[in-house]
C-alpha cells in the first residue's frame, strides 16, 4: 500500500488570506481536511457542510502553522479533495490532489457586512419592524436565496446588522406590513462592509368592510388579498389580514395593480360572487 502526504509546493505556505485591501498574508490554525474522491461524490450546496460529510468517507485533517503550511501524512496515493476552513473566512478548496505532488495555495476570501438603517420615506422616520432576505450569486451567476442570513428586525432605531457574509454581489429585499417592499443589490468585497440606506414608501391601500346581508359587521374574517396577474419573481404576492369588531379591515403597503380580495369566516357562508371582489389600485392611492 503506497503511503504519501499531502502538503503545499516548496517554498510557499499553504492557506492564506486575501481581504479587503486585497493583501496575501498567510493564515495559521486553519483547519484543512484531506478526503478521497469518491466517482459518486456531489459537494452539498452549502460549502461549509463539506468538513461535516469527510467523517463518513475516512478523512484526515489537520491544521496550519504559523506560516500557513501545513501536511497531512500517511495518506494512500488516490486523488483527494483538499478543503480549508477558518472562523471569519469563506470556506475553499482544491481538487484533484494527488499526494506528493506539488499544490497550488488555498485563498480564504474574509467574510463580509452587510449593515444599514431602514426609514419611511415621508416622514424620514425609523421603521422600527421589518424583515430581510437575501439572495447570493453564484458561480453559474444565478442567484440564490441564503437561508441563514434572513431574519426578522425589530430596532428603534430601524438599524440592522448582518455578519459573516460571503464575498460577492448581493440581492436584498426588505419588507415591512405598512410598505411597499424594498429590493436593491450591493457588491461586498472579501472583509468589507456595506452600507444601506433604505427608503419604504407607503405605497397604496385597500379599505373595506365585511357585513352579513342585513348589515352587521362581521368581525375575525380572514381577508387573502392578491395580485393579478401572478407578479415576476421577488415580489410581493399576497396580502393577509383580518377583521376588526366593525367589519373593517385595511391593506397597506401595495404596489400599483389588480387585485383580487377574497374574505372568509367559519360562521358564515358566502356566494363566490359575494365573498370576492376585484379591485384596481394606482401606484400610490387608497381604494375602498
Amino acid at each position: 500500500d503506497t503511503r504519501a502526504e499531502v502538503a503545499p509546493r516548496h517554498g510557499e505556505a499553504g492557506p492564506r488570506r486575501l481581504d479587503v485591501a486585497g493583501e496575501d498574508q498567510p493564515l495559521s490554525g486553519v483547519e484543512v481536511v484531506a478526503f478521497p474522491v469518491a466517482e459518486a461524490y456531489v459537494p452539498p450546496p452549502d460549502a461549509g457542510d463539506e468538513v461535516v460529510q469527510t467523517g463518513a468517507l475516512g478523512a484526515a485533517g489537520t491544521v496550519t502553522r504559523g506560516d500557513g503550511a501545513y501536511k497531512i501524512e500517511h495518506l494512500p496515493d488516490v486523488e483527494f479533495h483538499v478543503l480549508a476552513r477558518a472562523r471569519g473566512f469563506e470556506p475553499a478548496s482544491i481538487s484533484p490532489v494527488v499526494p506528493g505532488q506539488p499544490l497550488p495555495d488555498i485563498v480564504l476570501l474574509q467574510h463580509g457586512s452587510i449593515i444599514g438603517r431602514v426609514r419611511d420615506a415621508e416622514t424620514e422616520a425609523p421603521v422600527t419592524e421589518f424583515s430581510l432576505s437575501f439572495e447570493r450569486q453564484g458561480a453559474d451567476g444565478e442567484f440564490r436565496t441564503e437561508h441563514r442570513h434572513g431574519r426578522d428586525v425589530r430596532d428603534a432605531g430601524g438599524r440592522f446588522a448582518c455578519e459573516g457574509m460571503g464575498a460577492g454581489e448581493w440581492r436584498v429585499r426588505v419588507a415591512s406590513k405598512d410598505h411597499v417592499h424594498w429590493r436593491g443589490s450591493v457588491s461586498l468585497a472579501p472583509g468589507g462592509t456595506a452600507e444601506l440606506d433604505v427608503v419604504l414608501h407607503a405605497g397604496s391601500r385597500i379599505e373595506g368592510t365585511v357585513a352579513l346581508p342585513d348589515g352587521t359587521p362581521v368581525a375575525g374574517a380572514a381577508i387573502h388579498i392578491r395580485l393579478v396577474p401572478r407578479p415576476r419573481p421577488g415580489e410581493r404576492t399576497n396580502f393577509d389580514t383580518r377583521t376588526e369588531e366593525d367589519g373593517g379591515f385595511v391593506a397597506a403597503g401595495l404596489e400599483g395593480g389588480s387585485y383580487q380580495i377574497e374574505a372568509t369566516h367559519p360562521d358564515c357562508y358566502a356566494e363566490r360572487t359575494e365573498g370576492t371582489a376585484k379591485v384596481d389600485v394606482s401606484a400610490a392611492g387608497a381604494v375602498s
